[in-house]
């Protein structure tokens, strides 16, 4: 019951990390800021300048995301 939201929450936080990452420099915001959005680590994508570092992370957060869900569920009592 705890985990109903899970997806909803992710959404949100997507969302929210796009627009900080949409926004922050349009109004000037603090880089510190900026930089709280994954997205923002991935270099310029668009115009071929890719950030290794950032891609590296962005691809380590759901590969690492989907071994802790399937080592959690591999401590659950589920029966078919």
């Amino acid at each position: 019951m705890k985990f109903q939201l899970a997806a909803e929450v992710a959404a949100v936080v997507v969302v929210l990390t796009y627009l900080v990452d949409l926004l922050a420099p349009a109004f000037v915001l603090p880089e510190w800021l900026h930089q709280l959005a994954i997205t923002a680590h991935m270099g310029q994508p668009m115009v071929g300048m890719w950030d290794p570092k950032g891609i590296v992370l962005c691809v380590a957060l759901p590969v690492g995301g989907t071994v802790v869900g399937a080592w959690g569920m591999g401590r659950r009592d589920v029966a078919r």
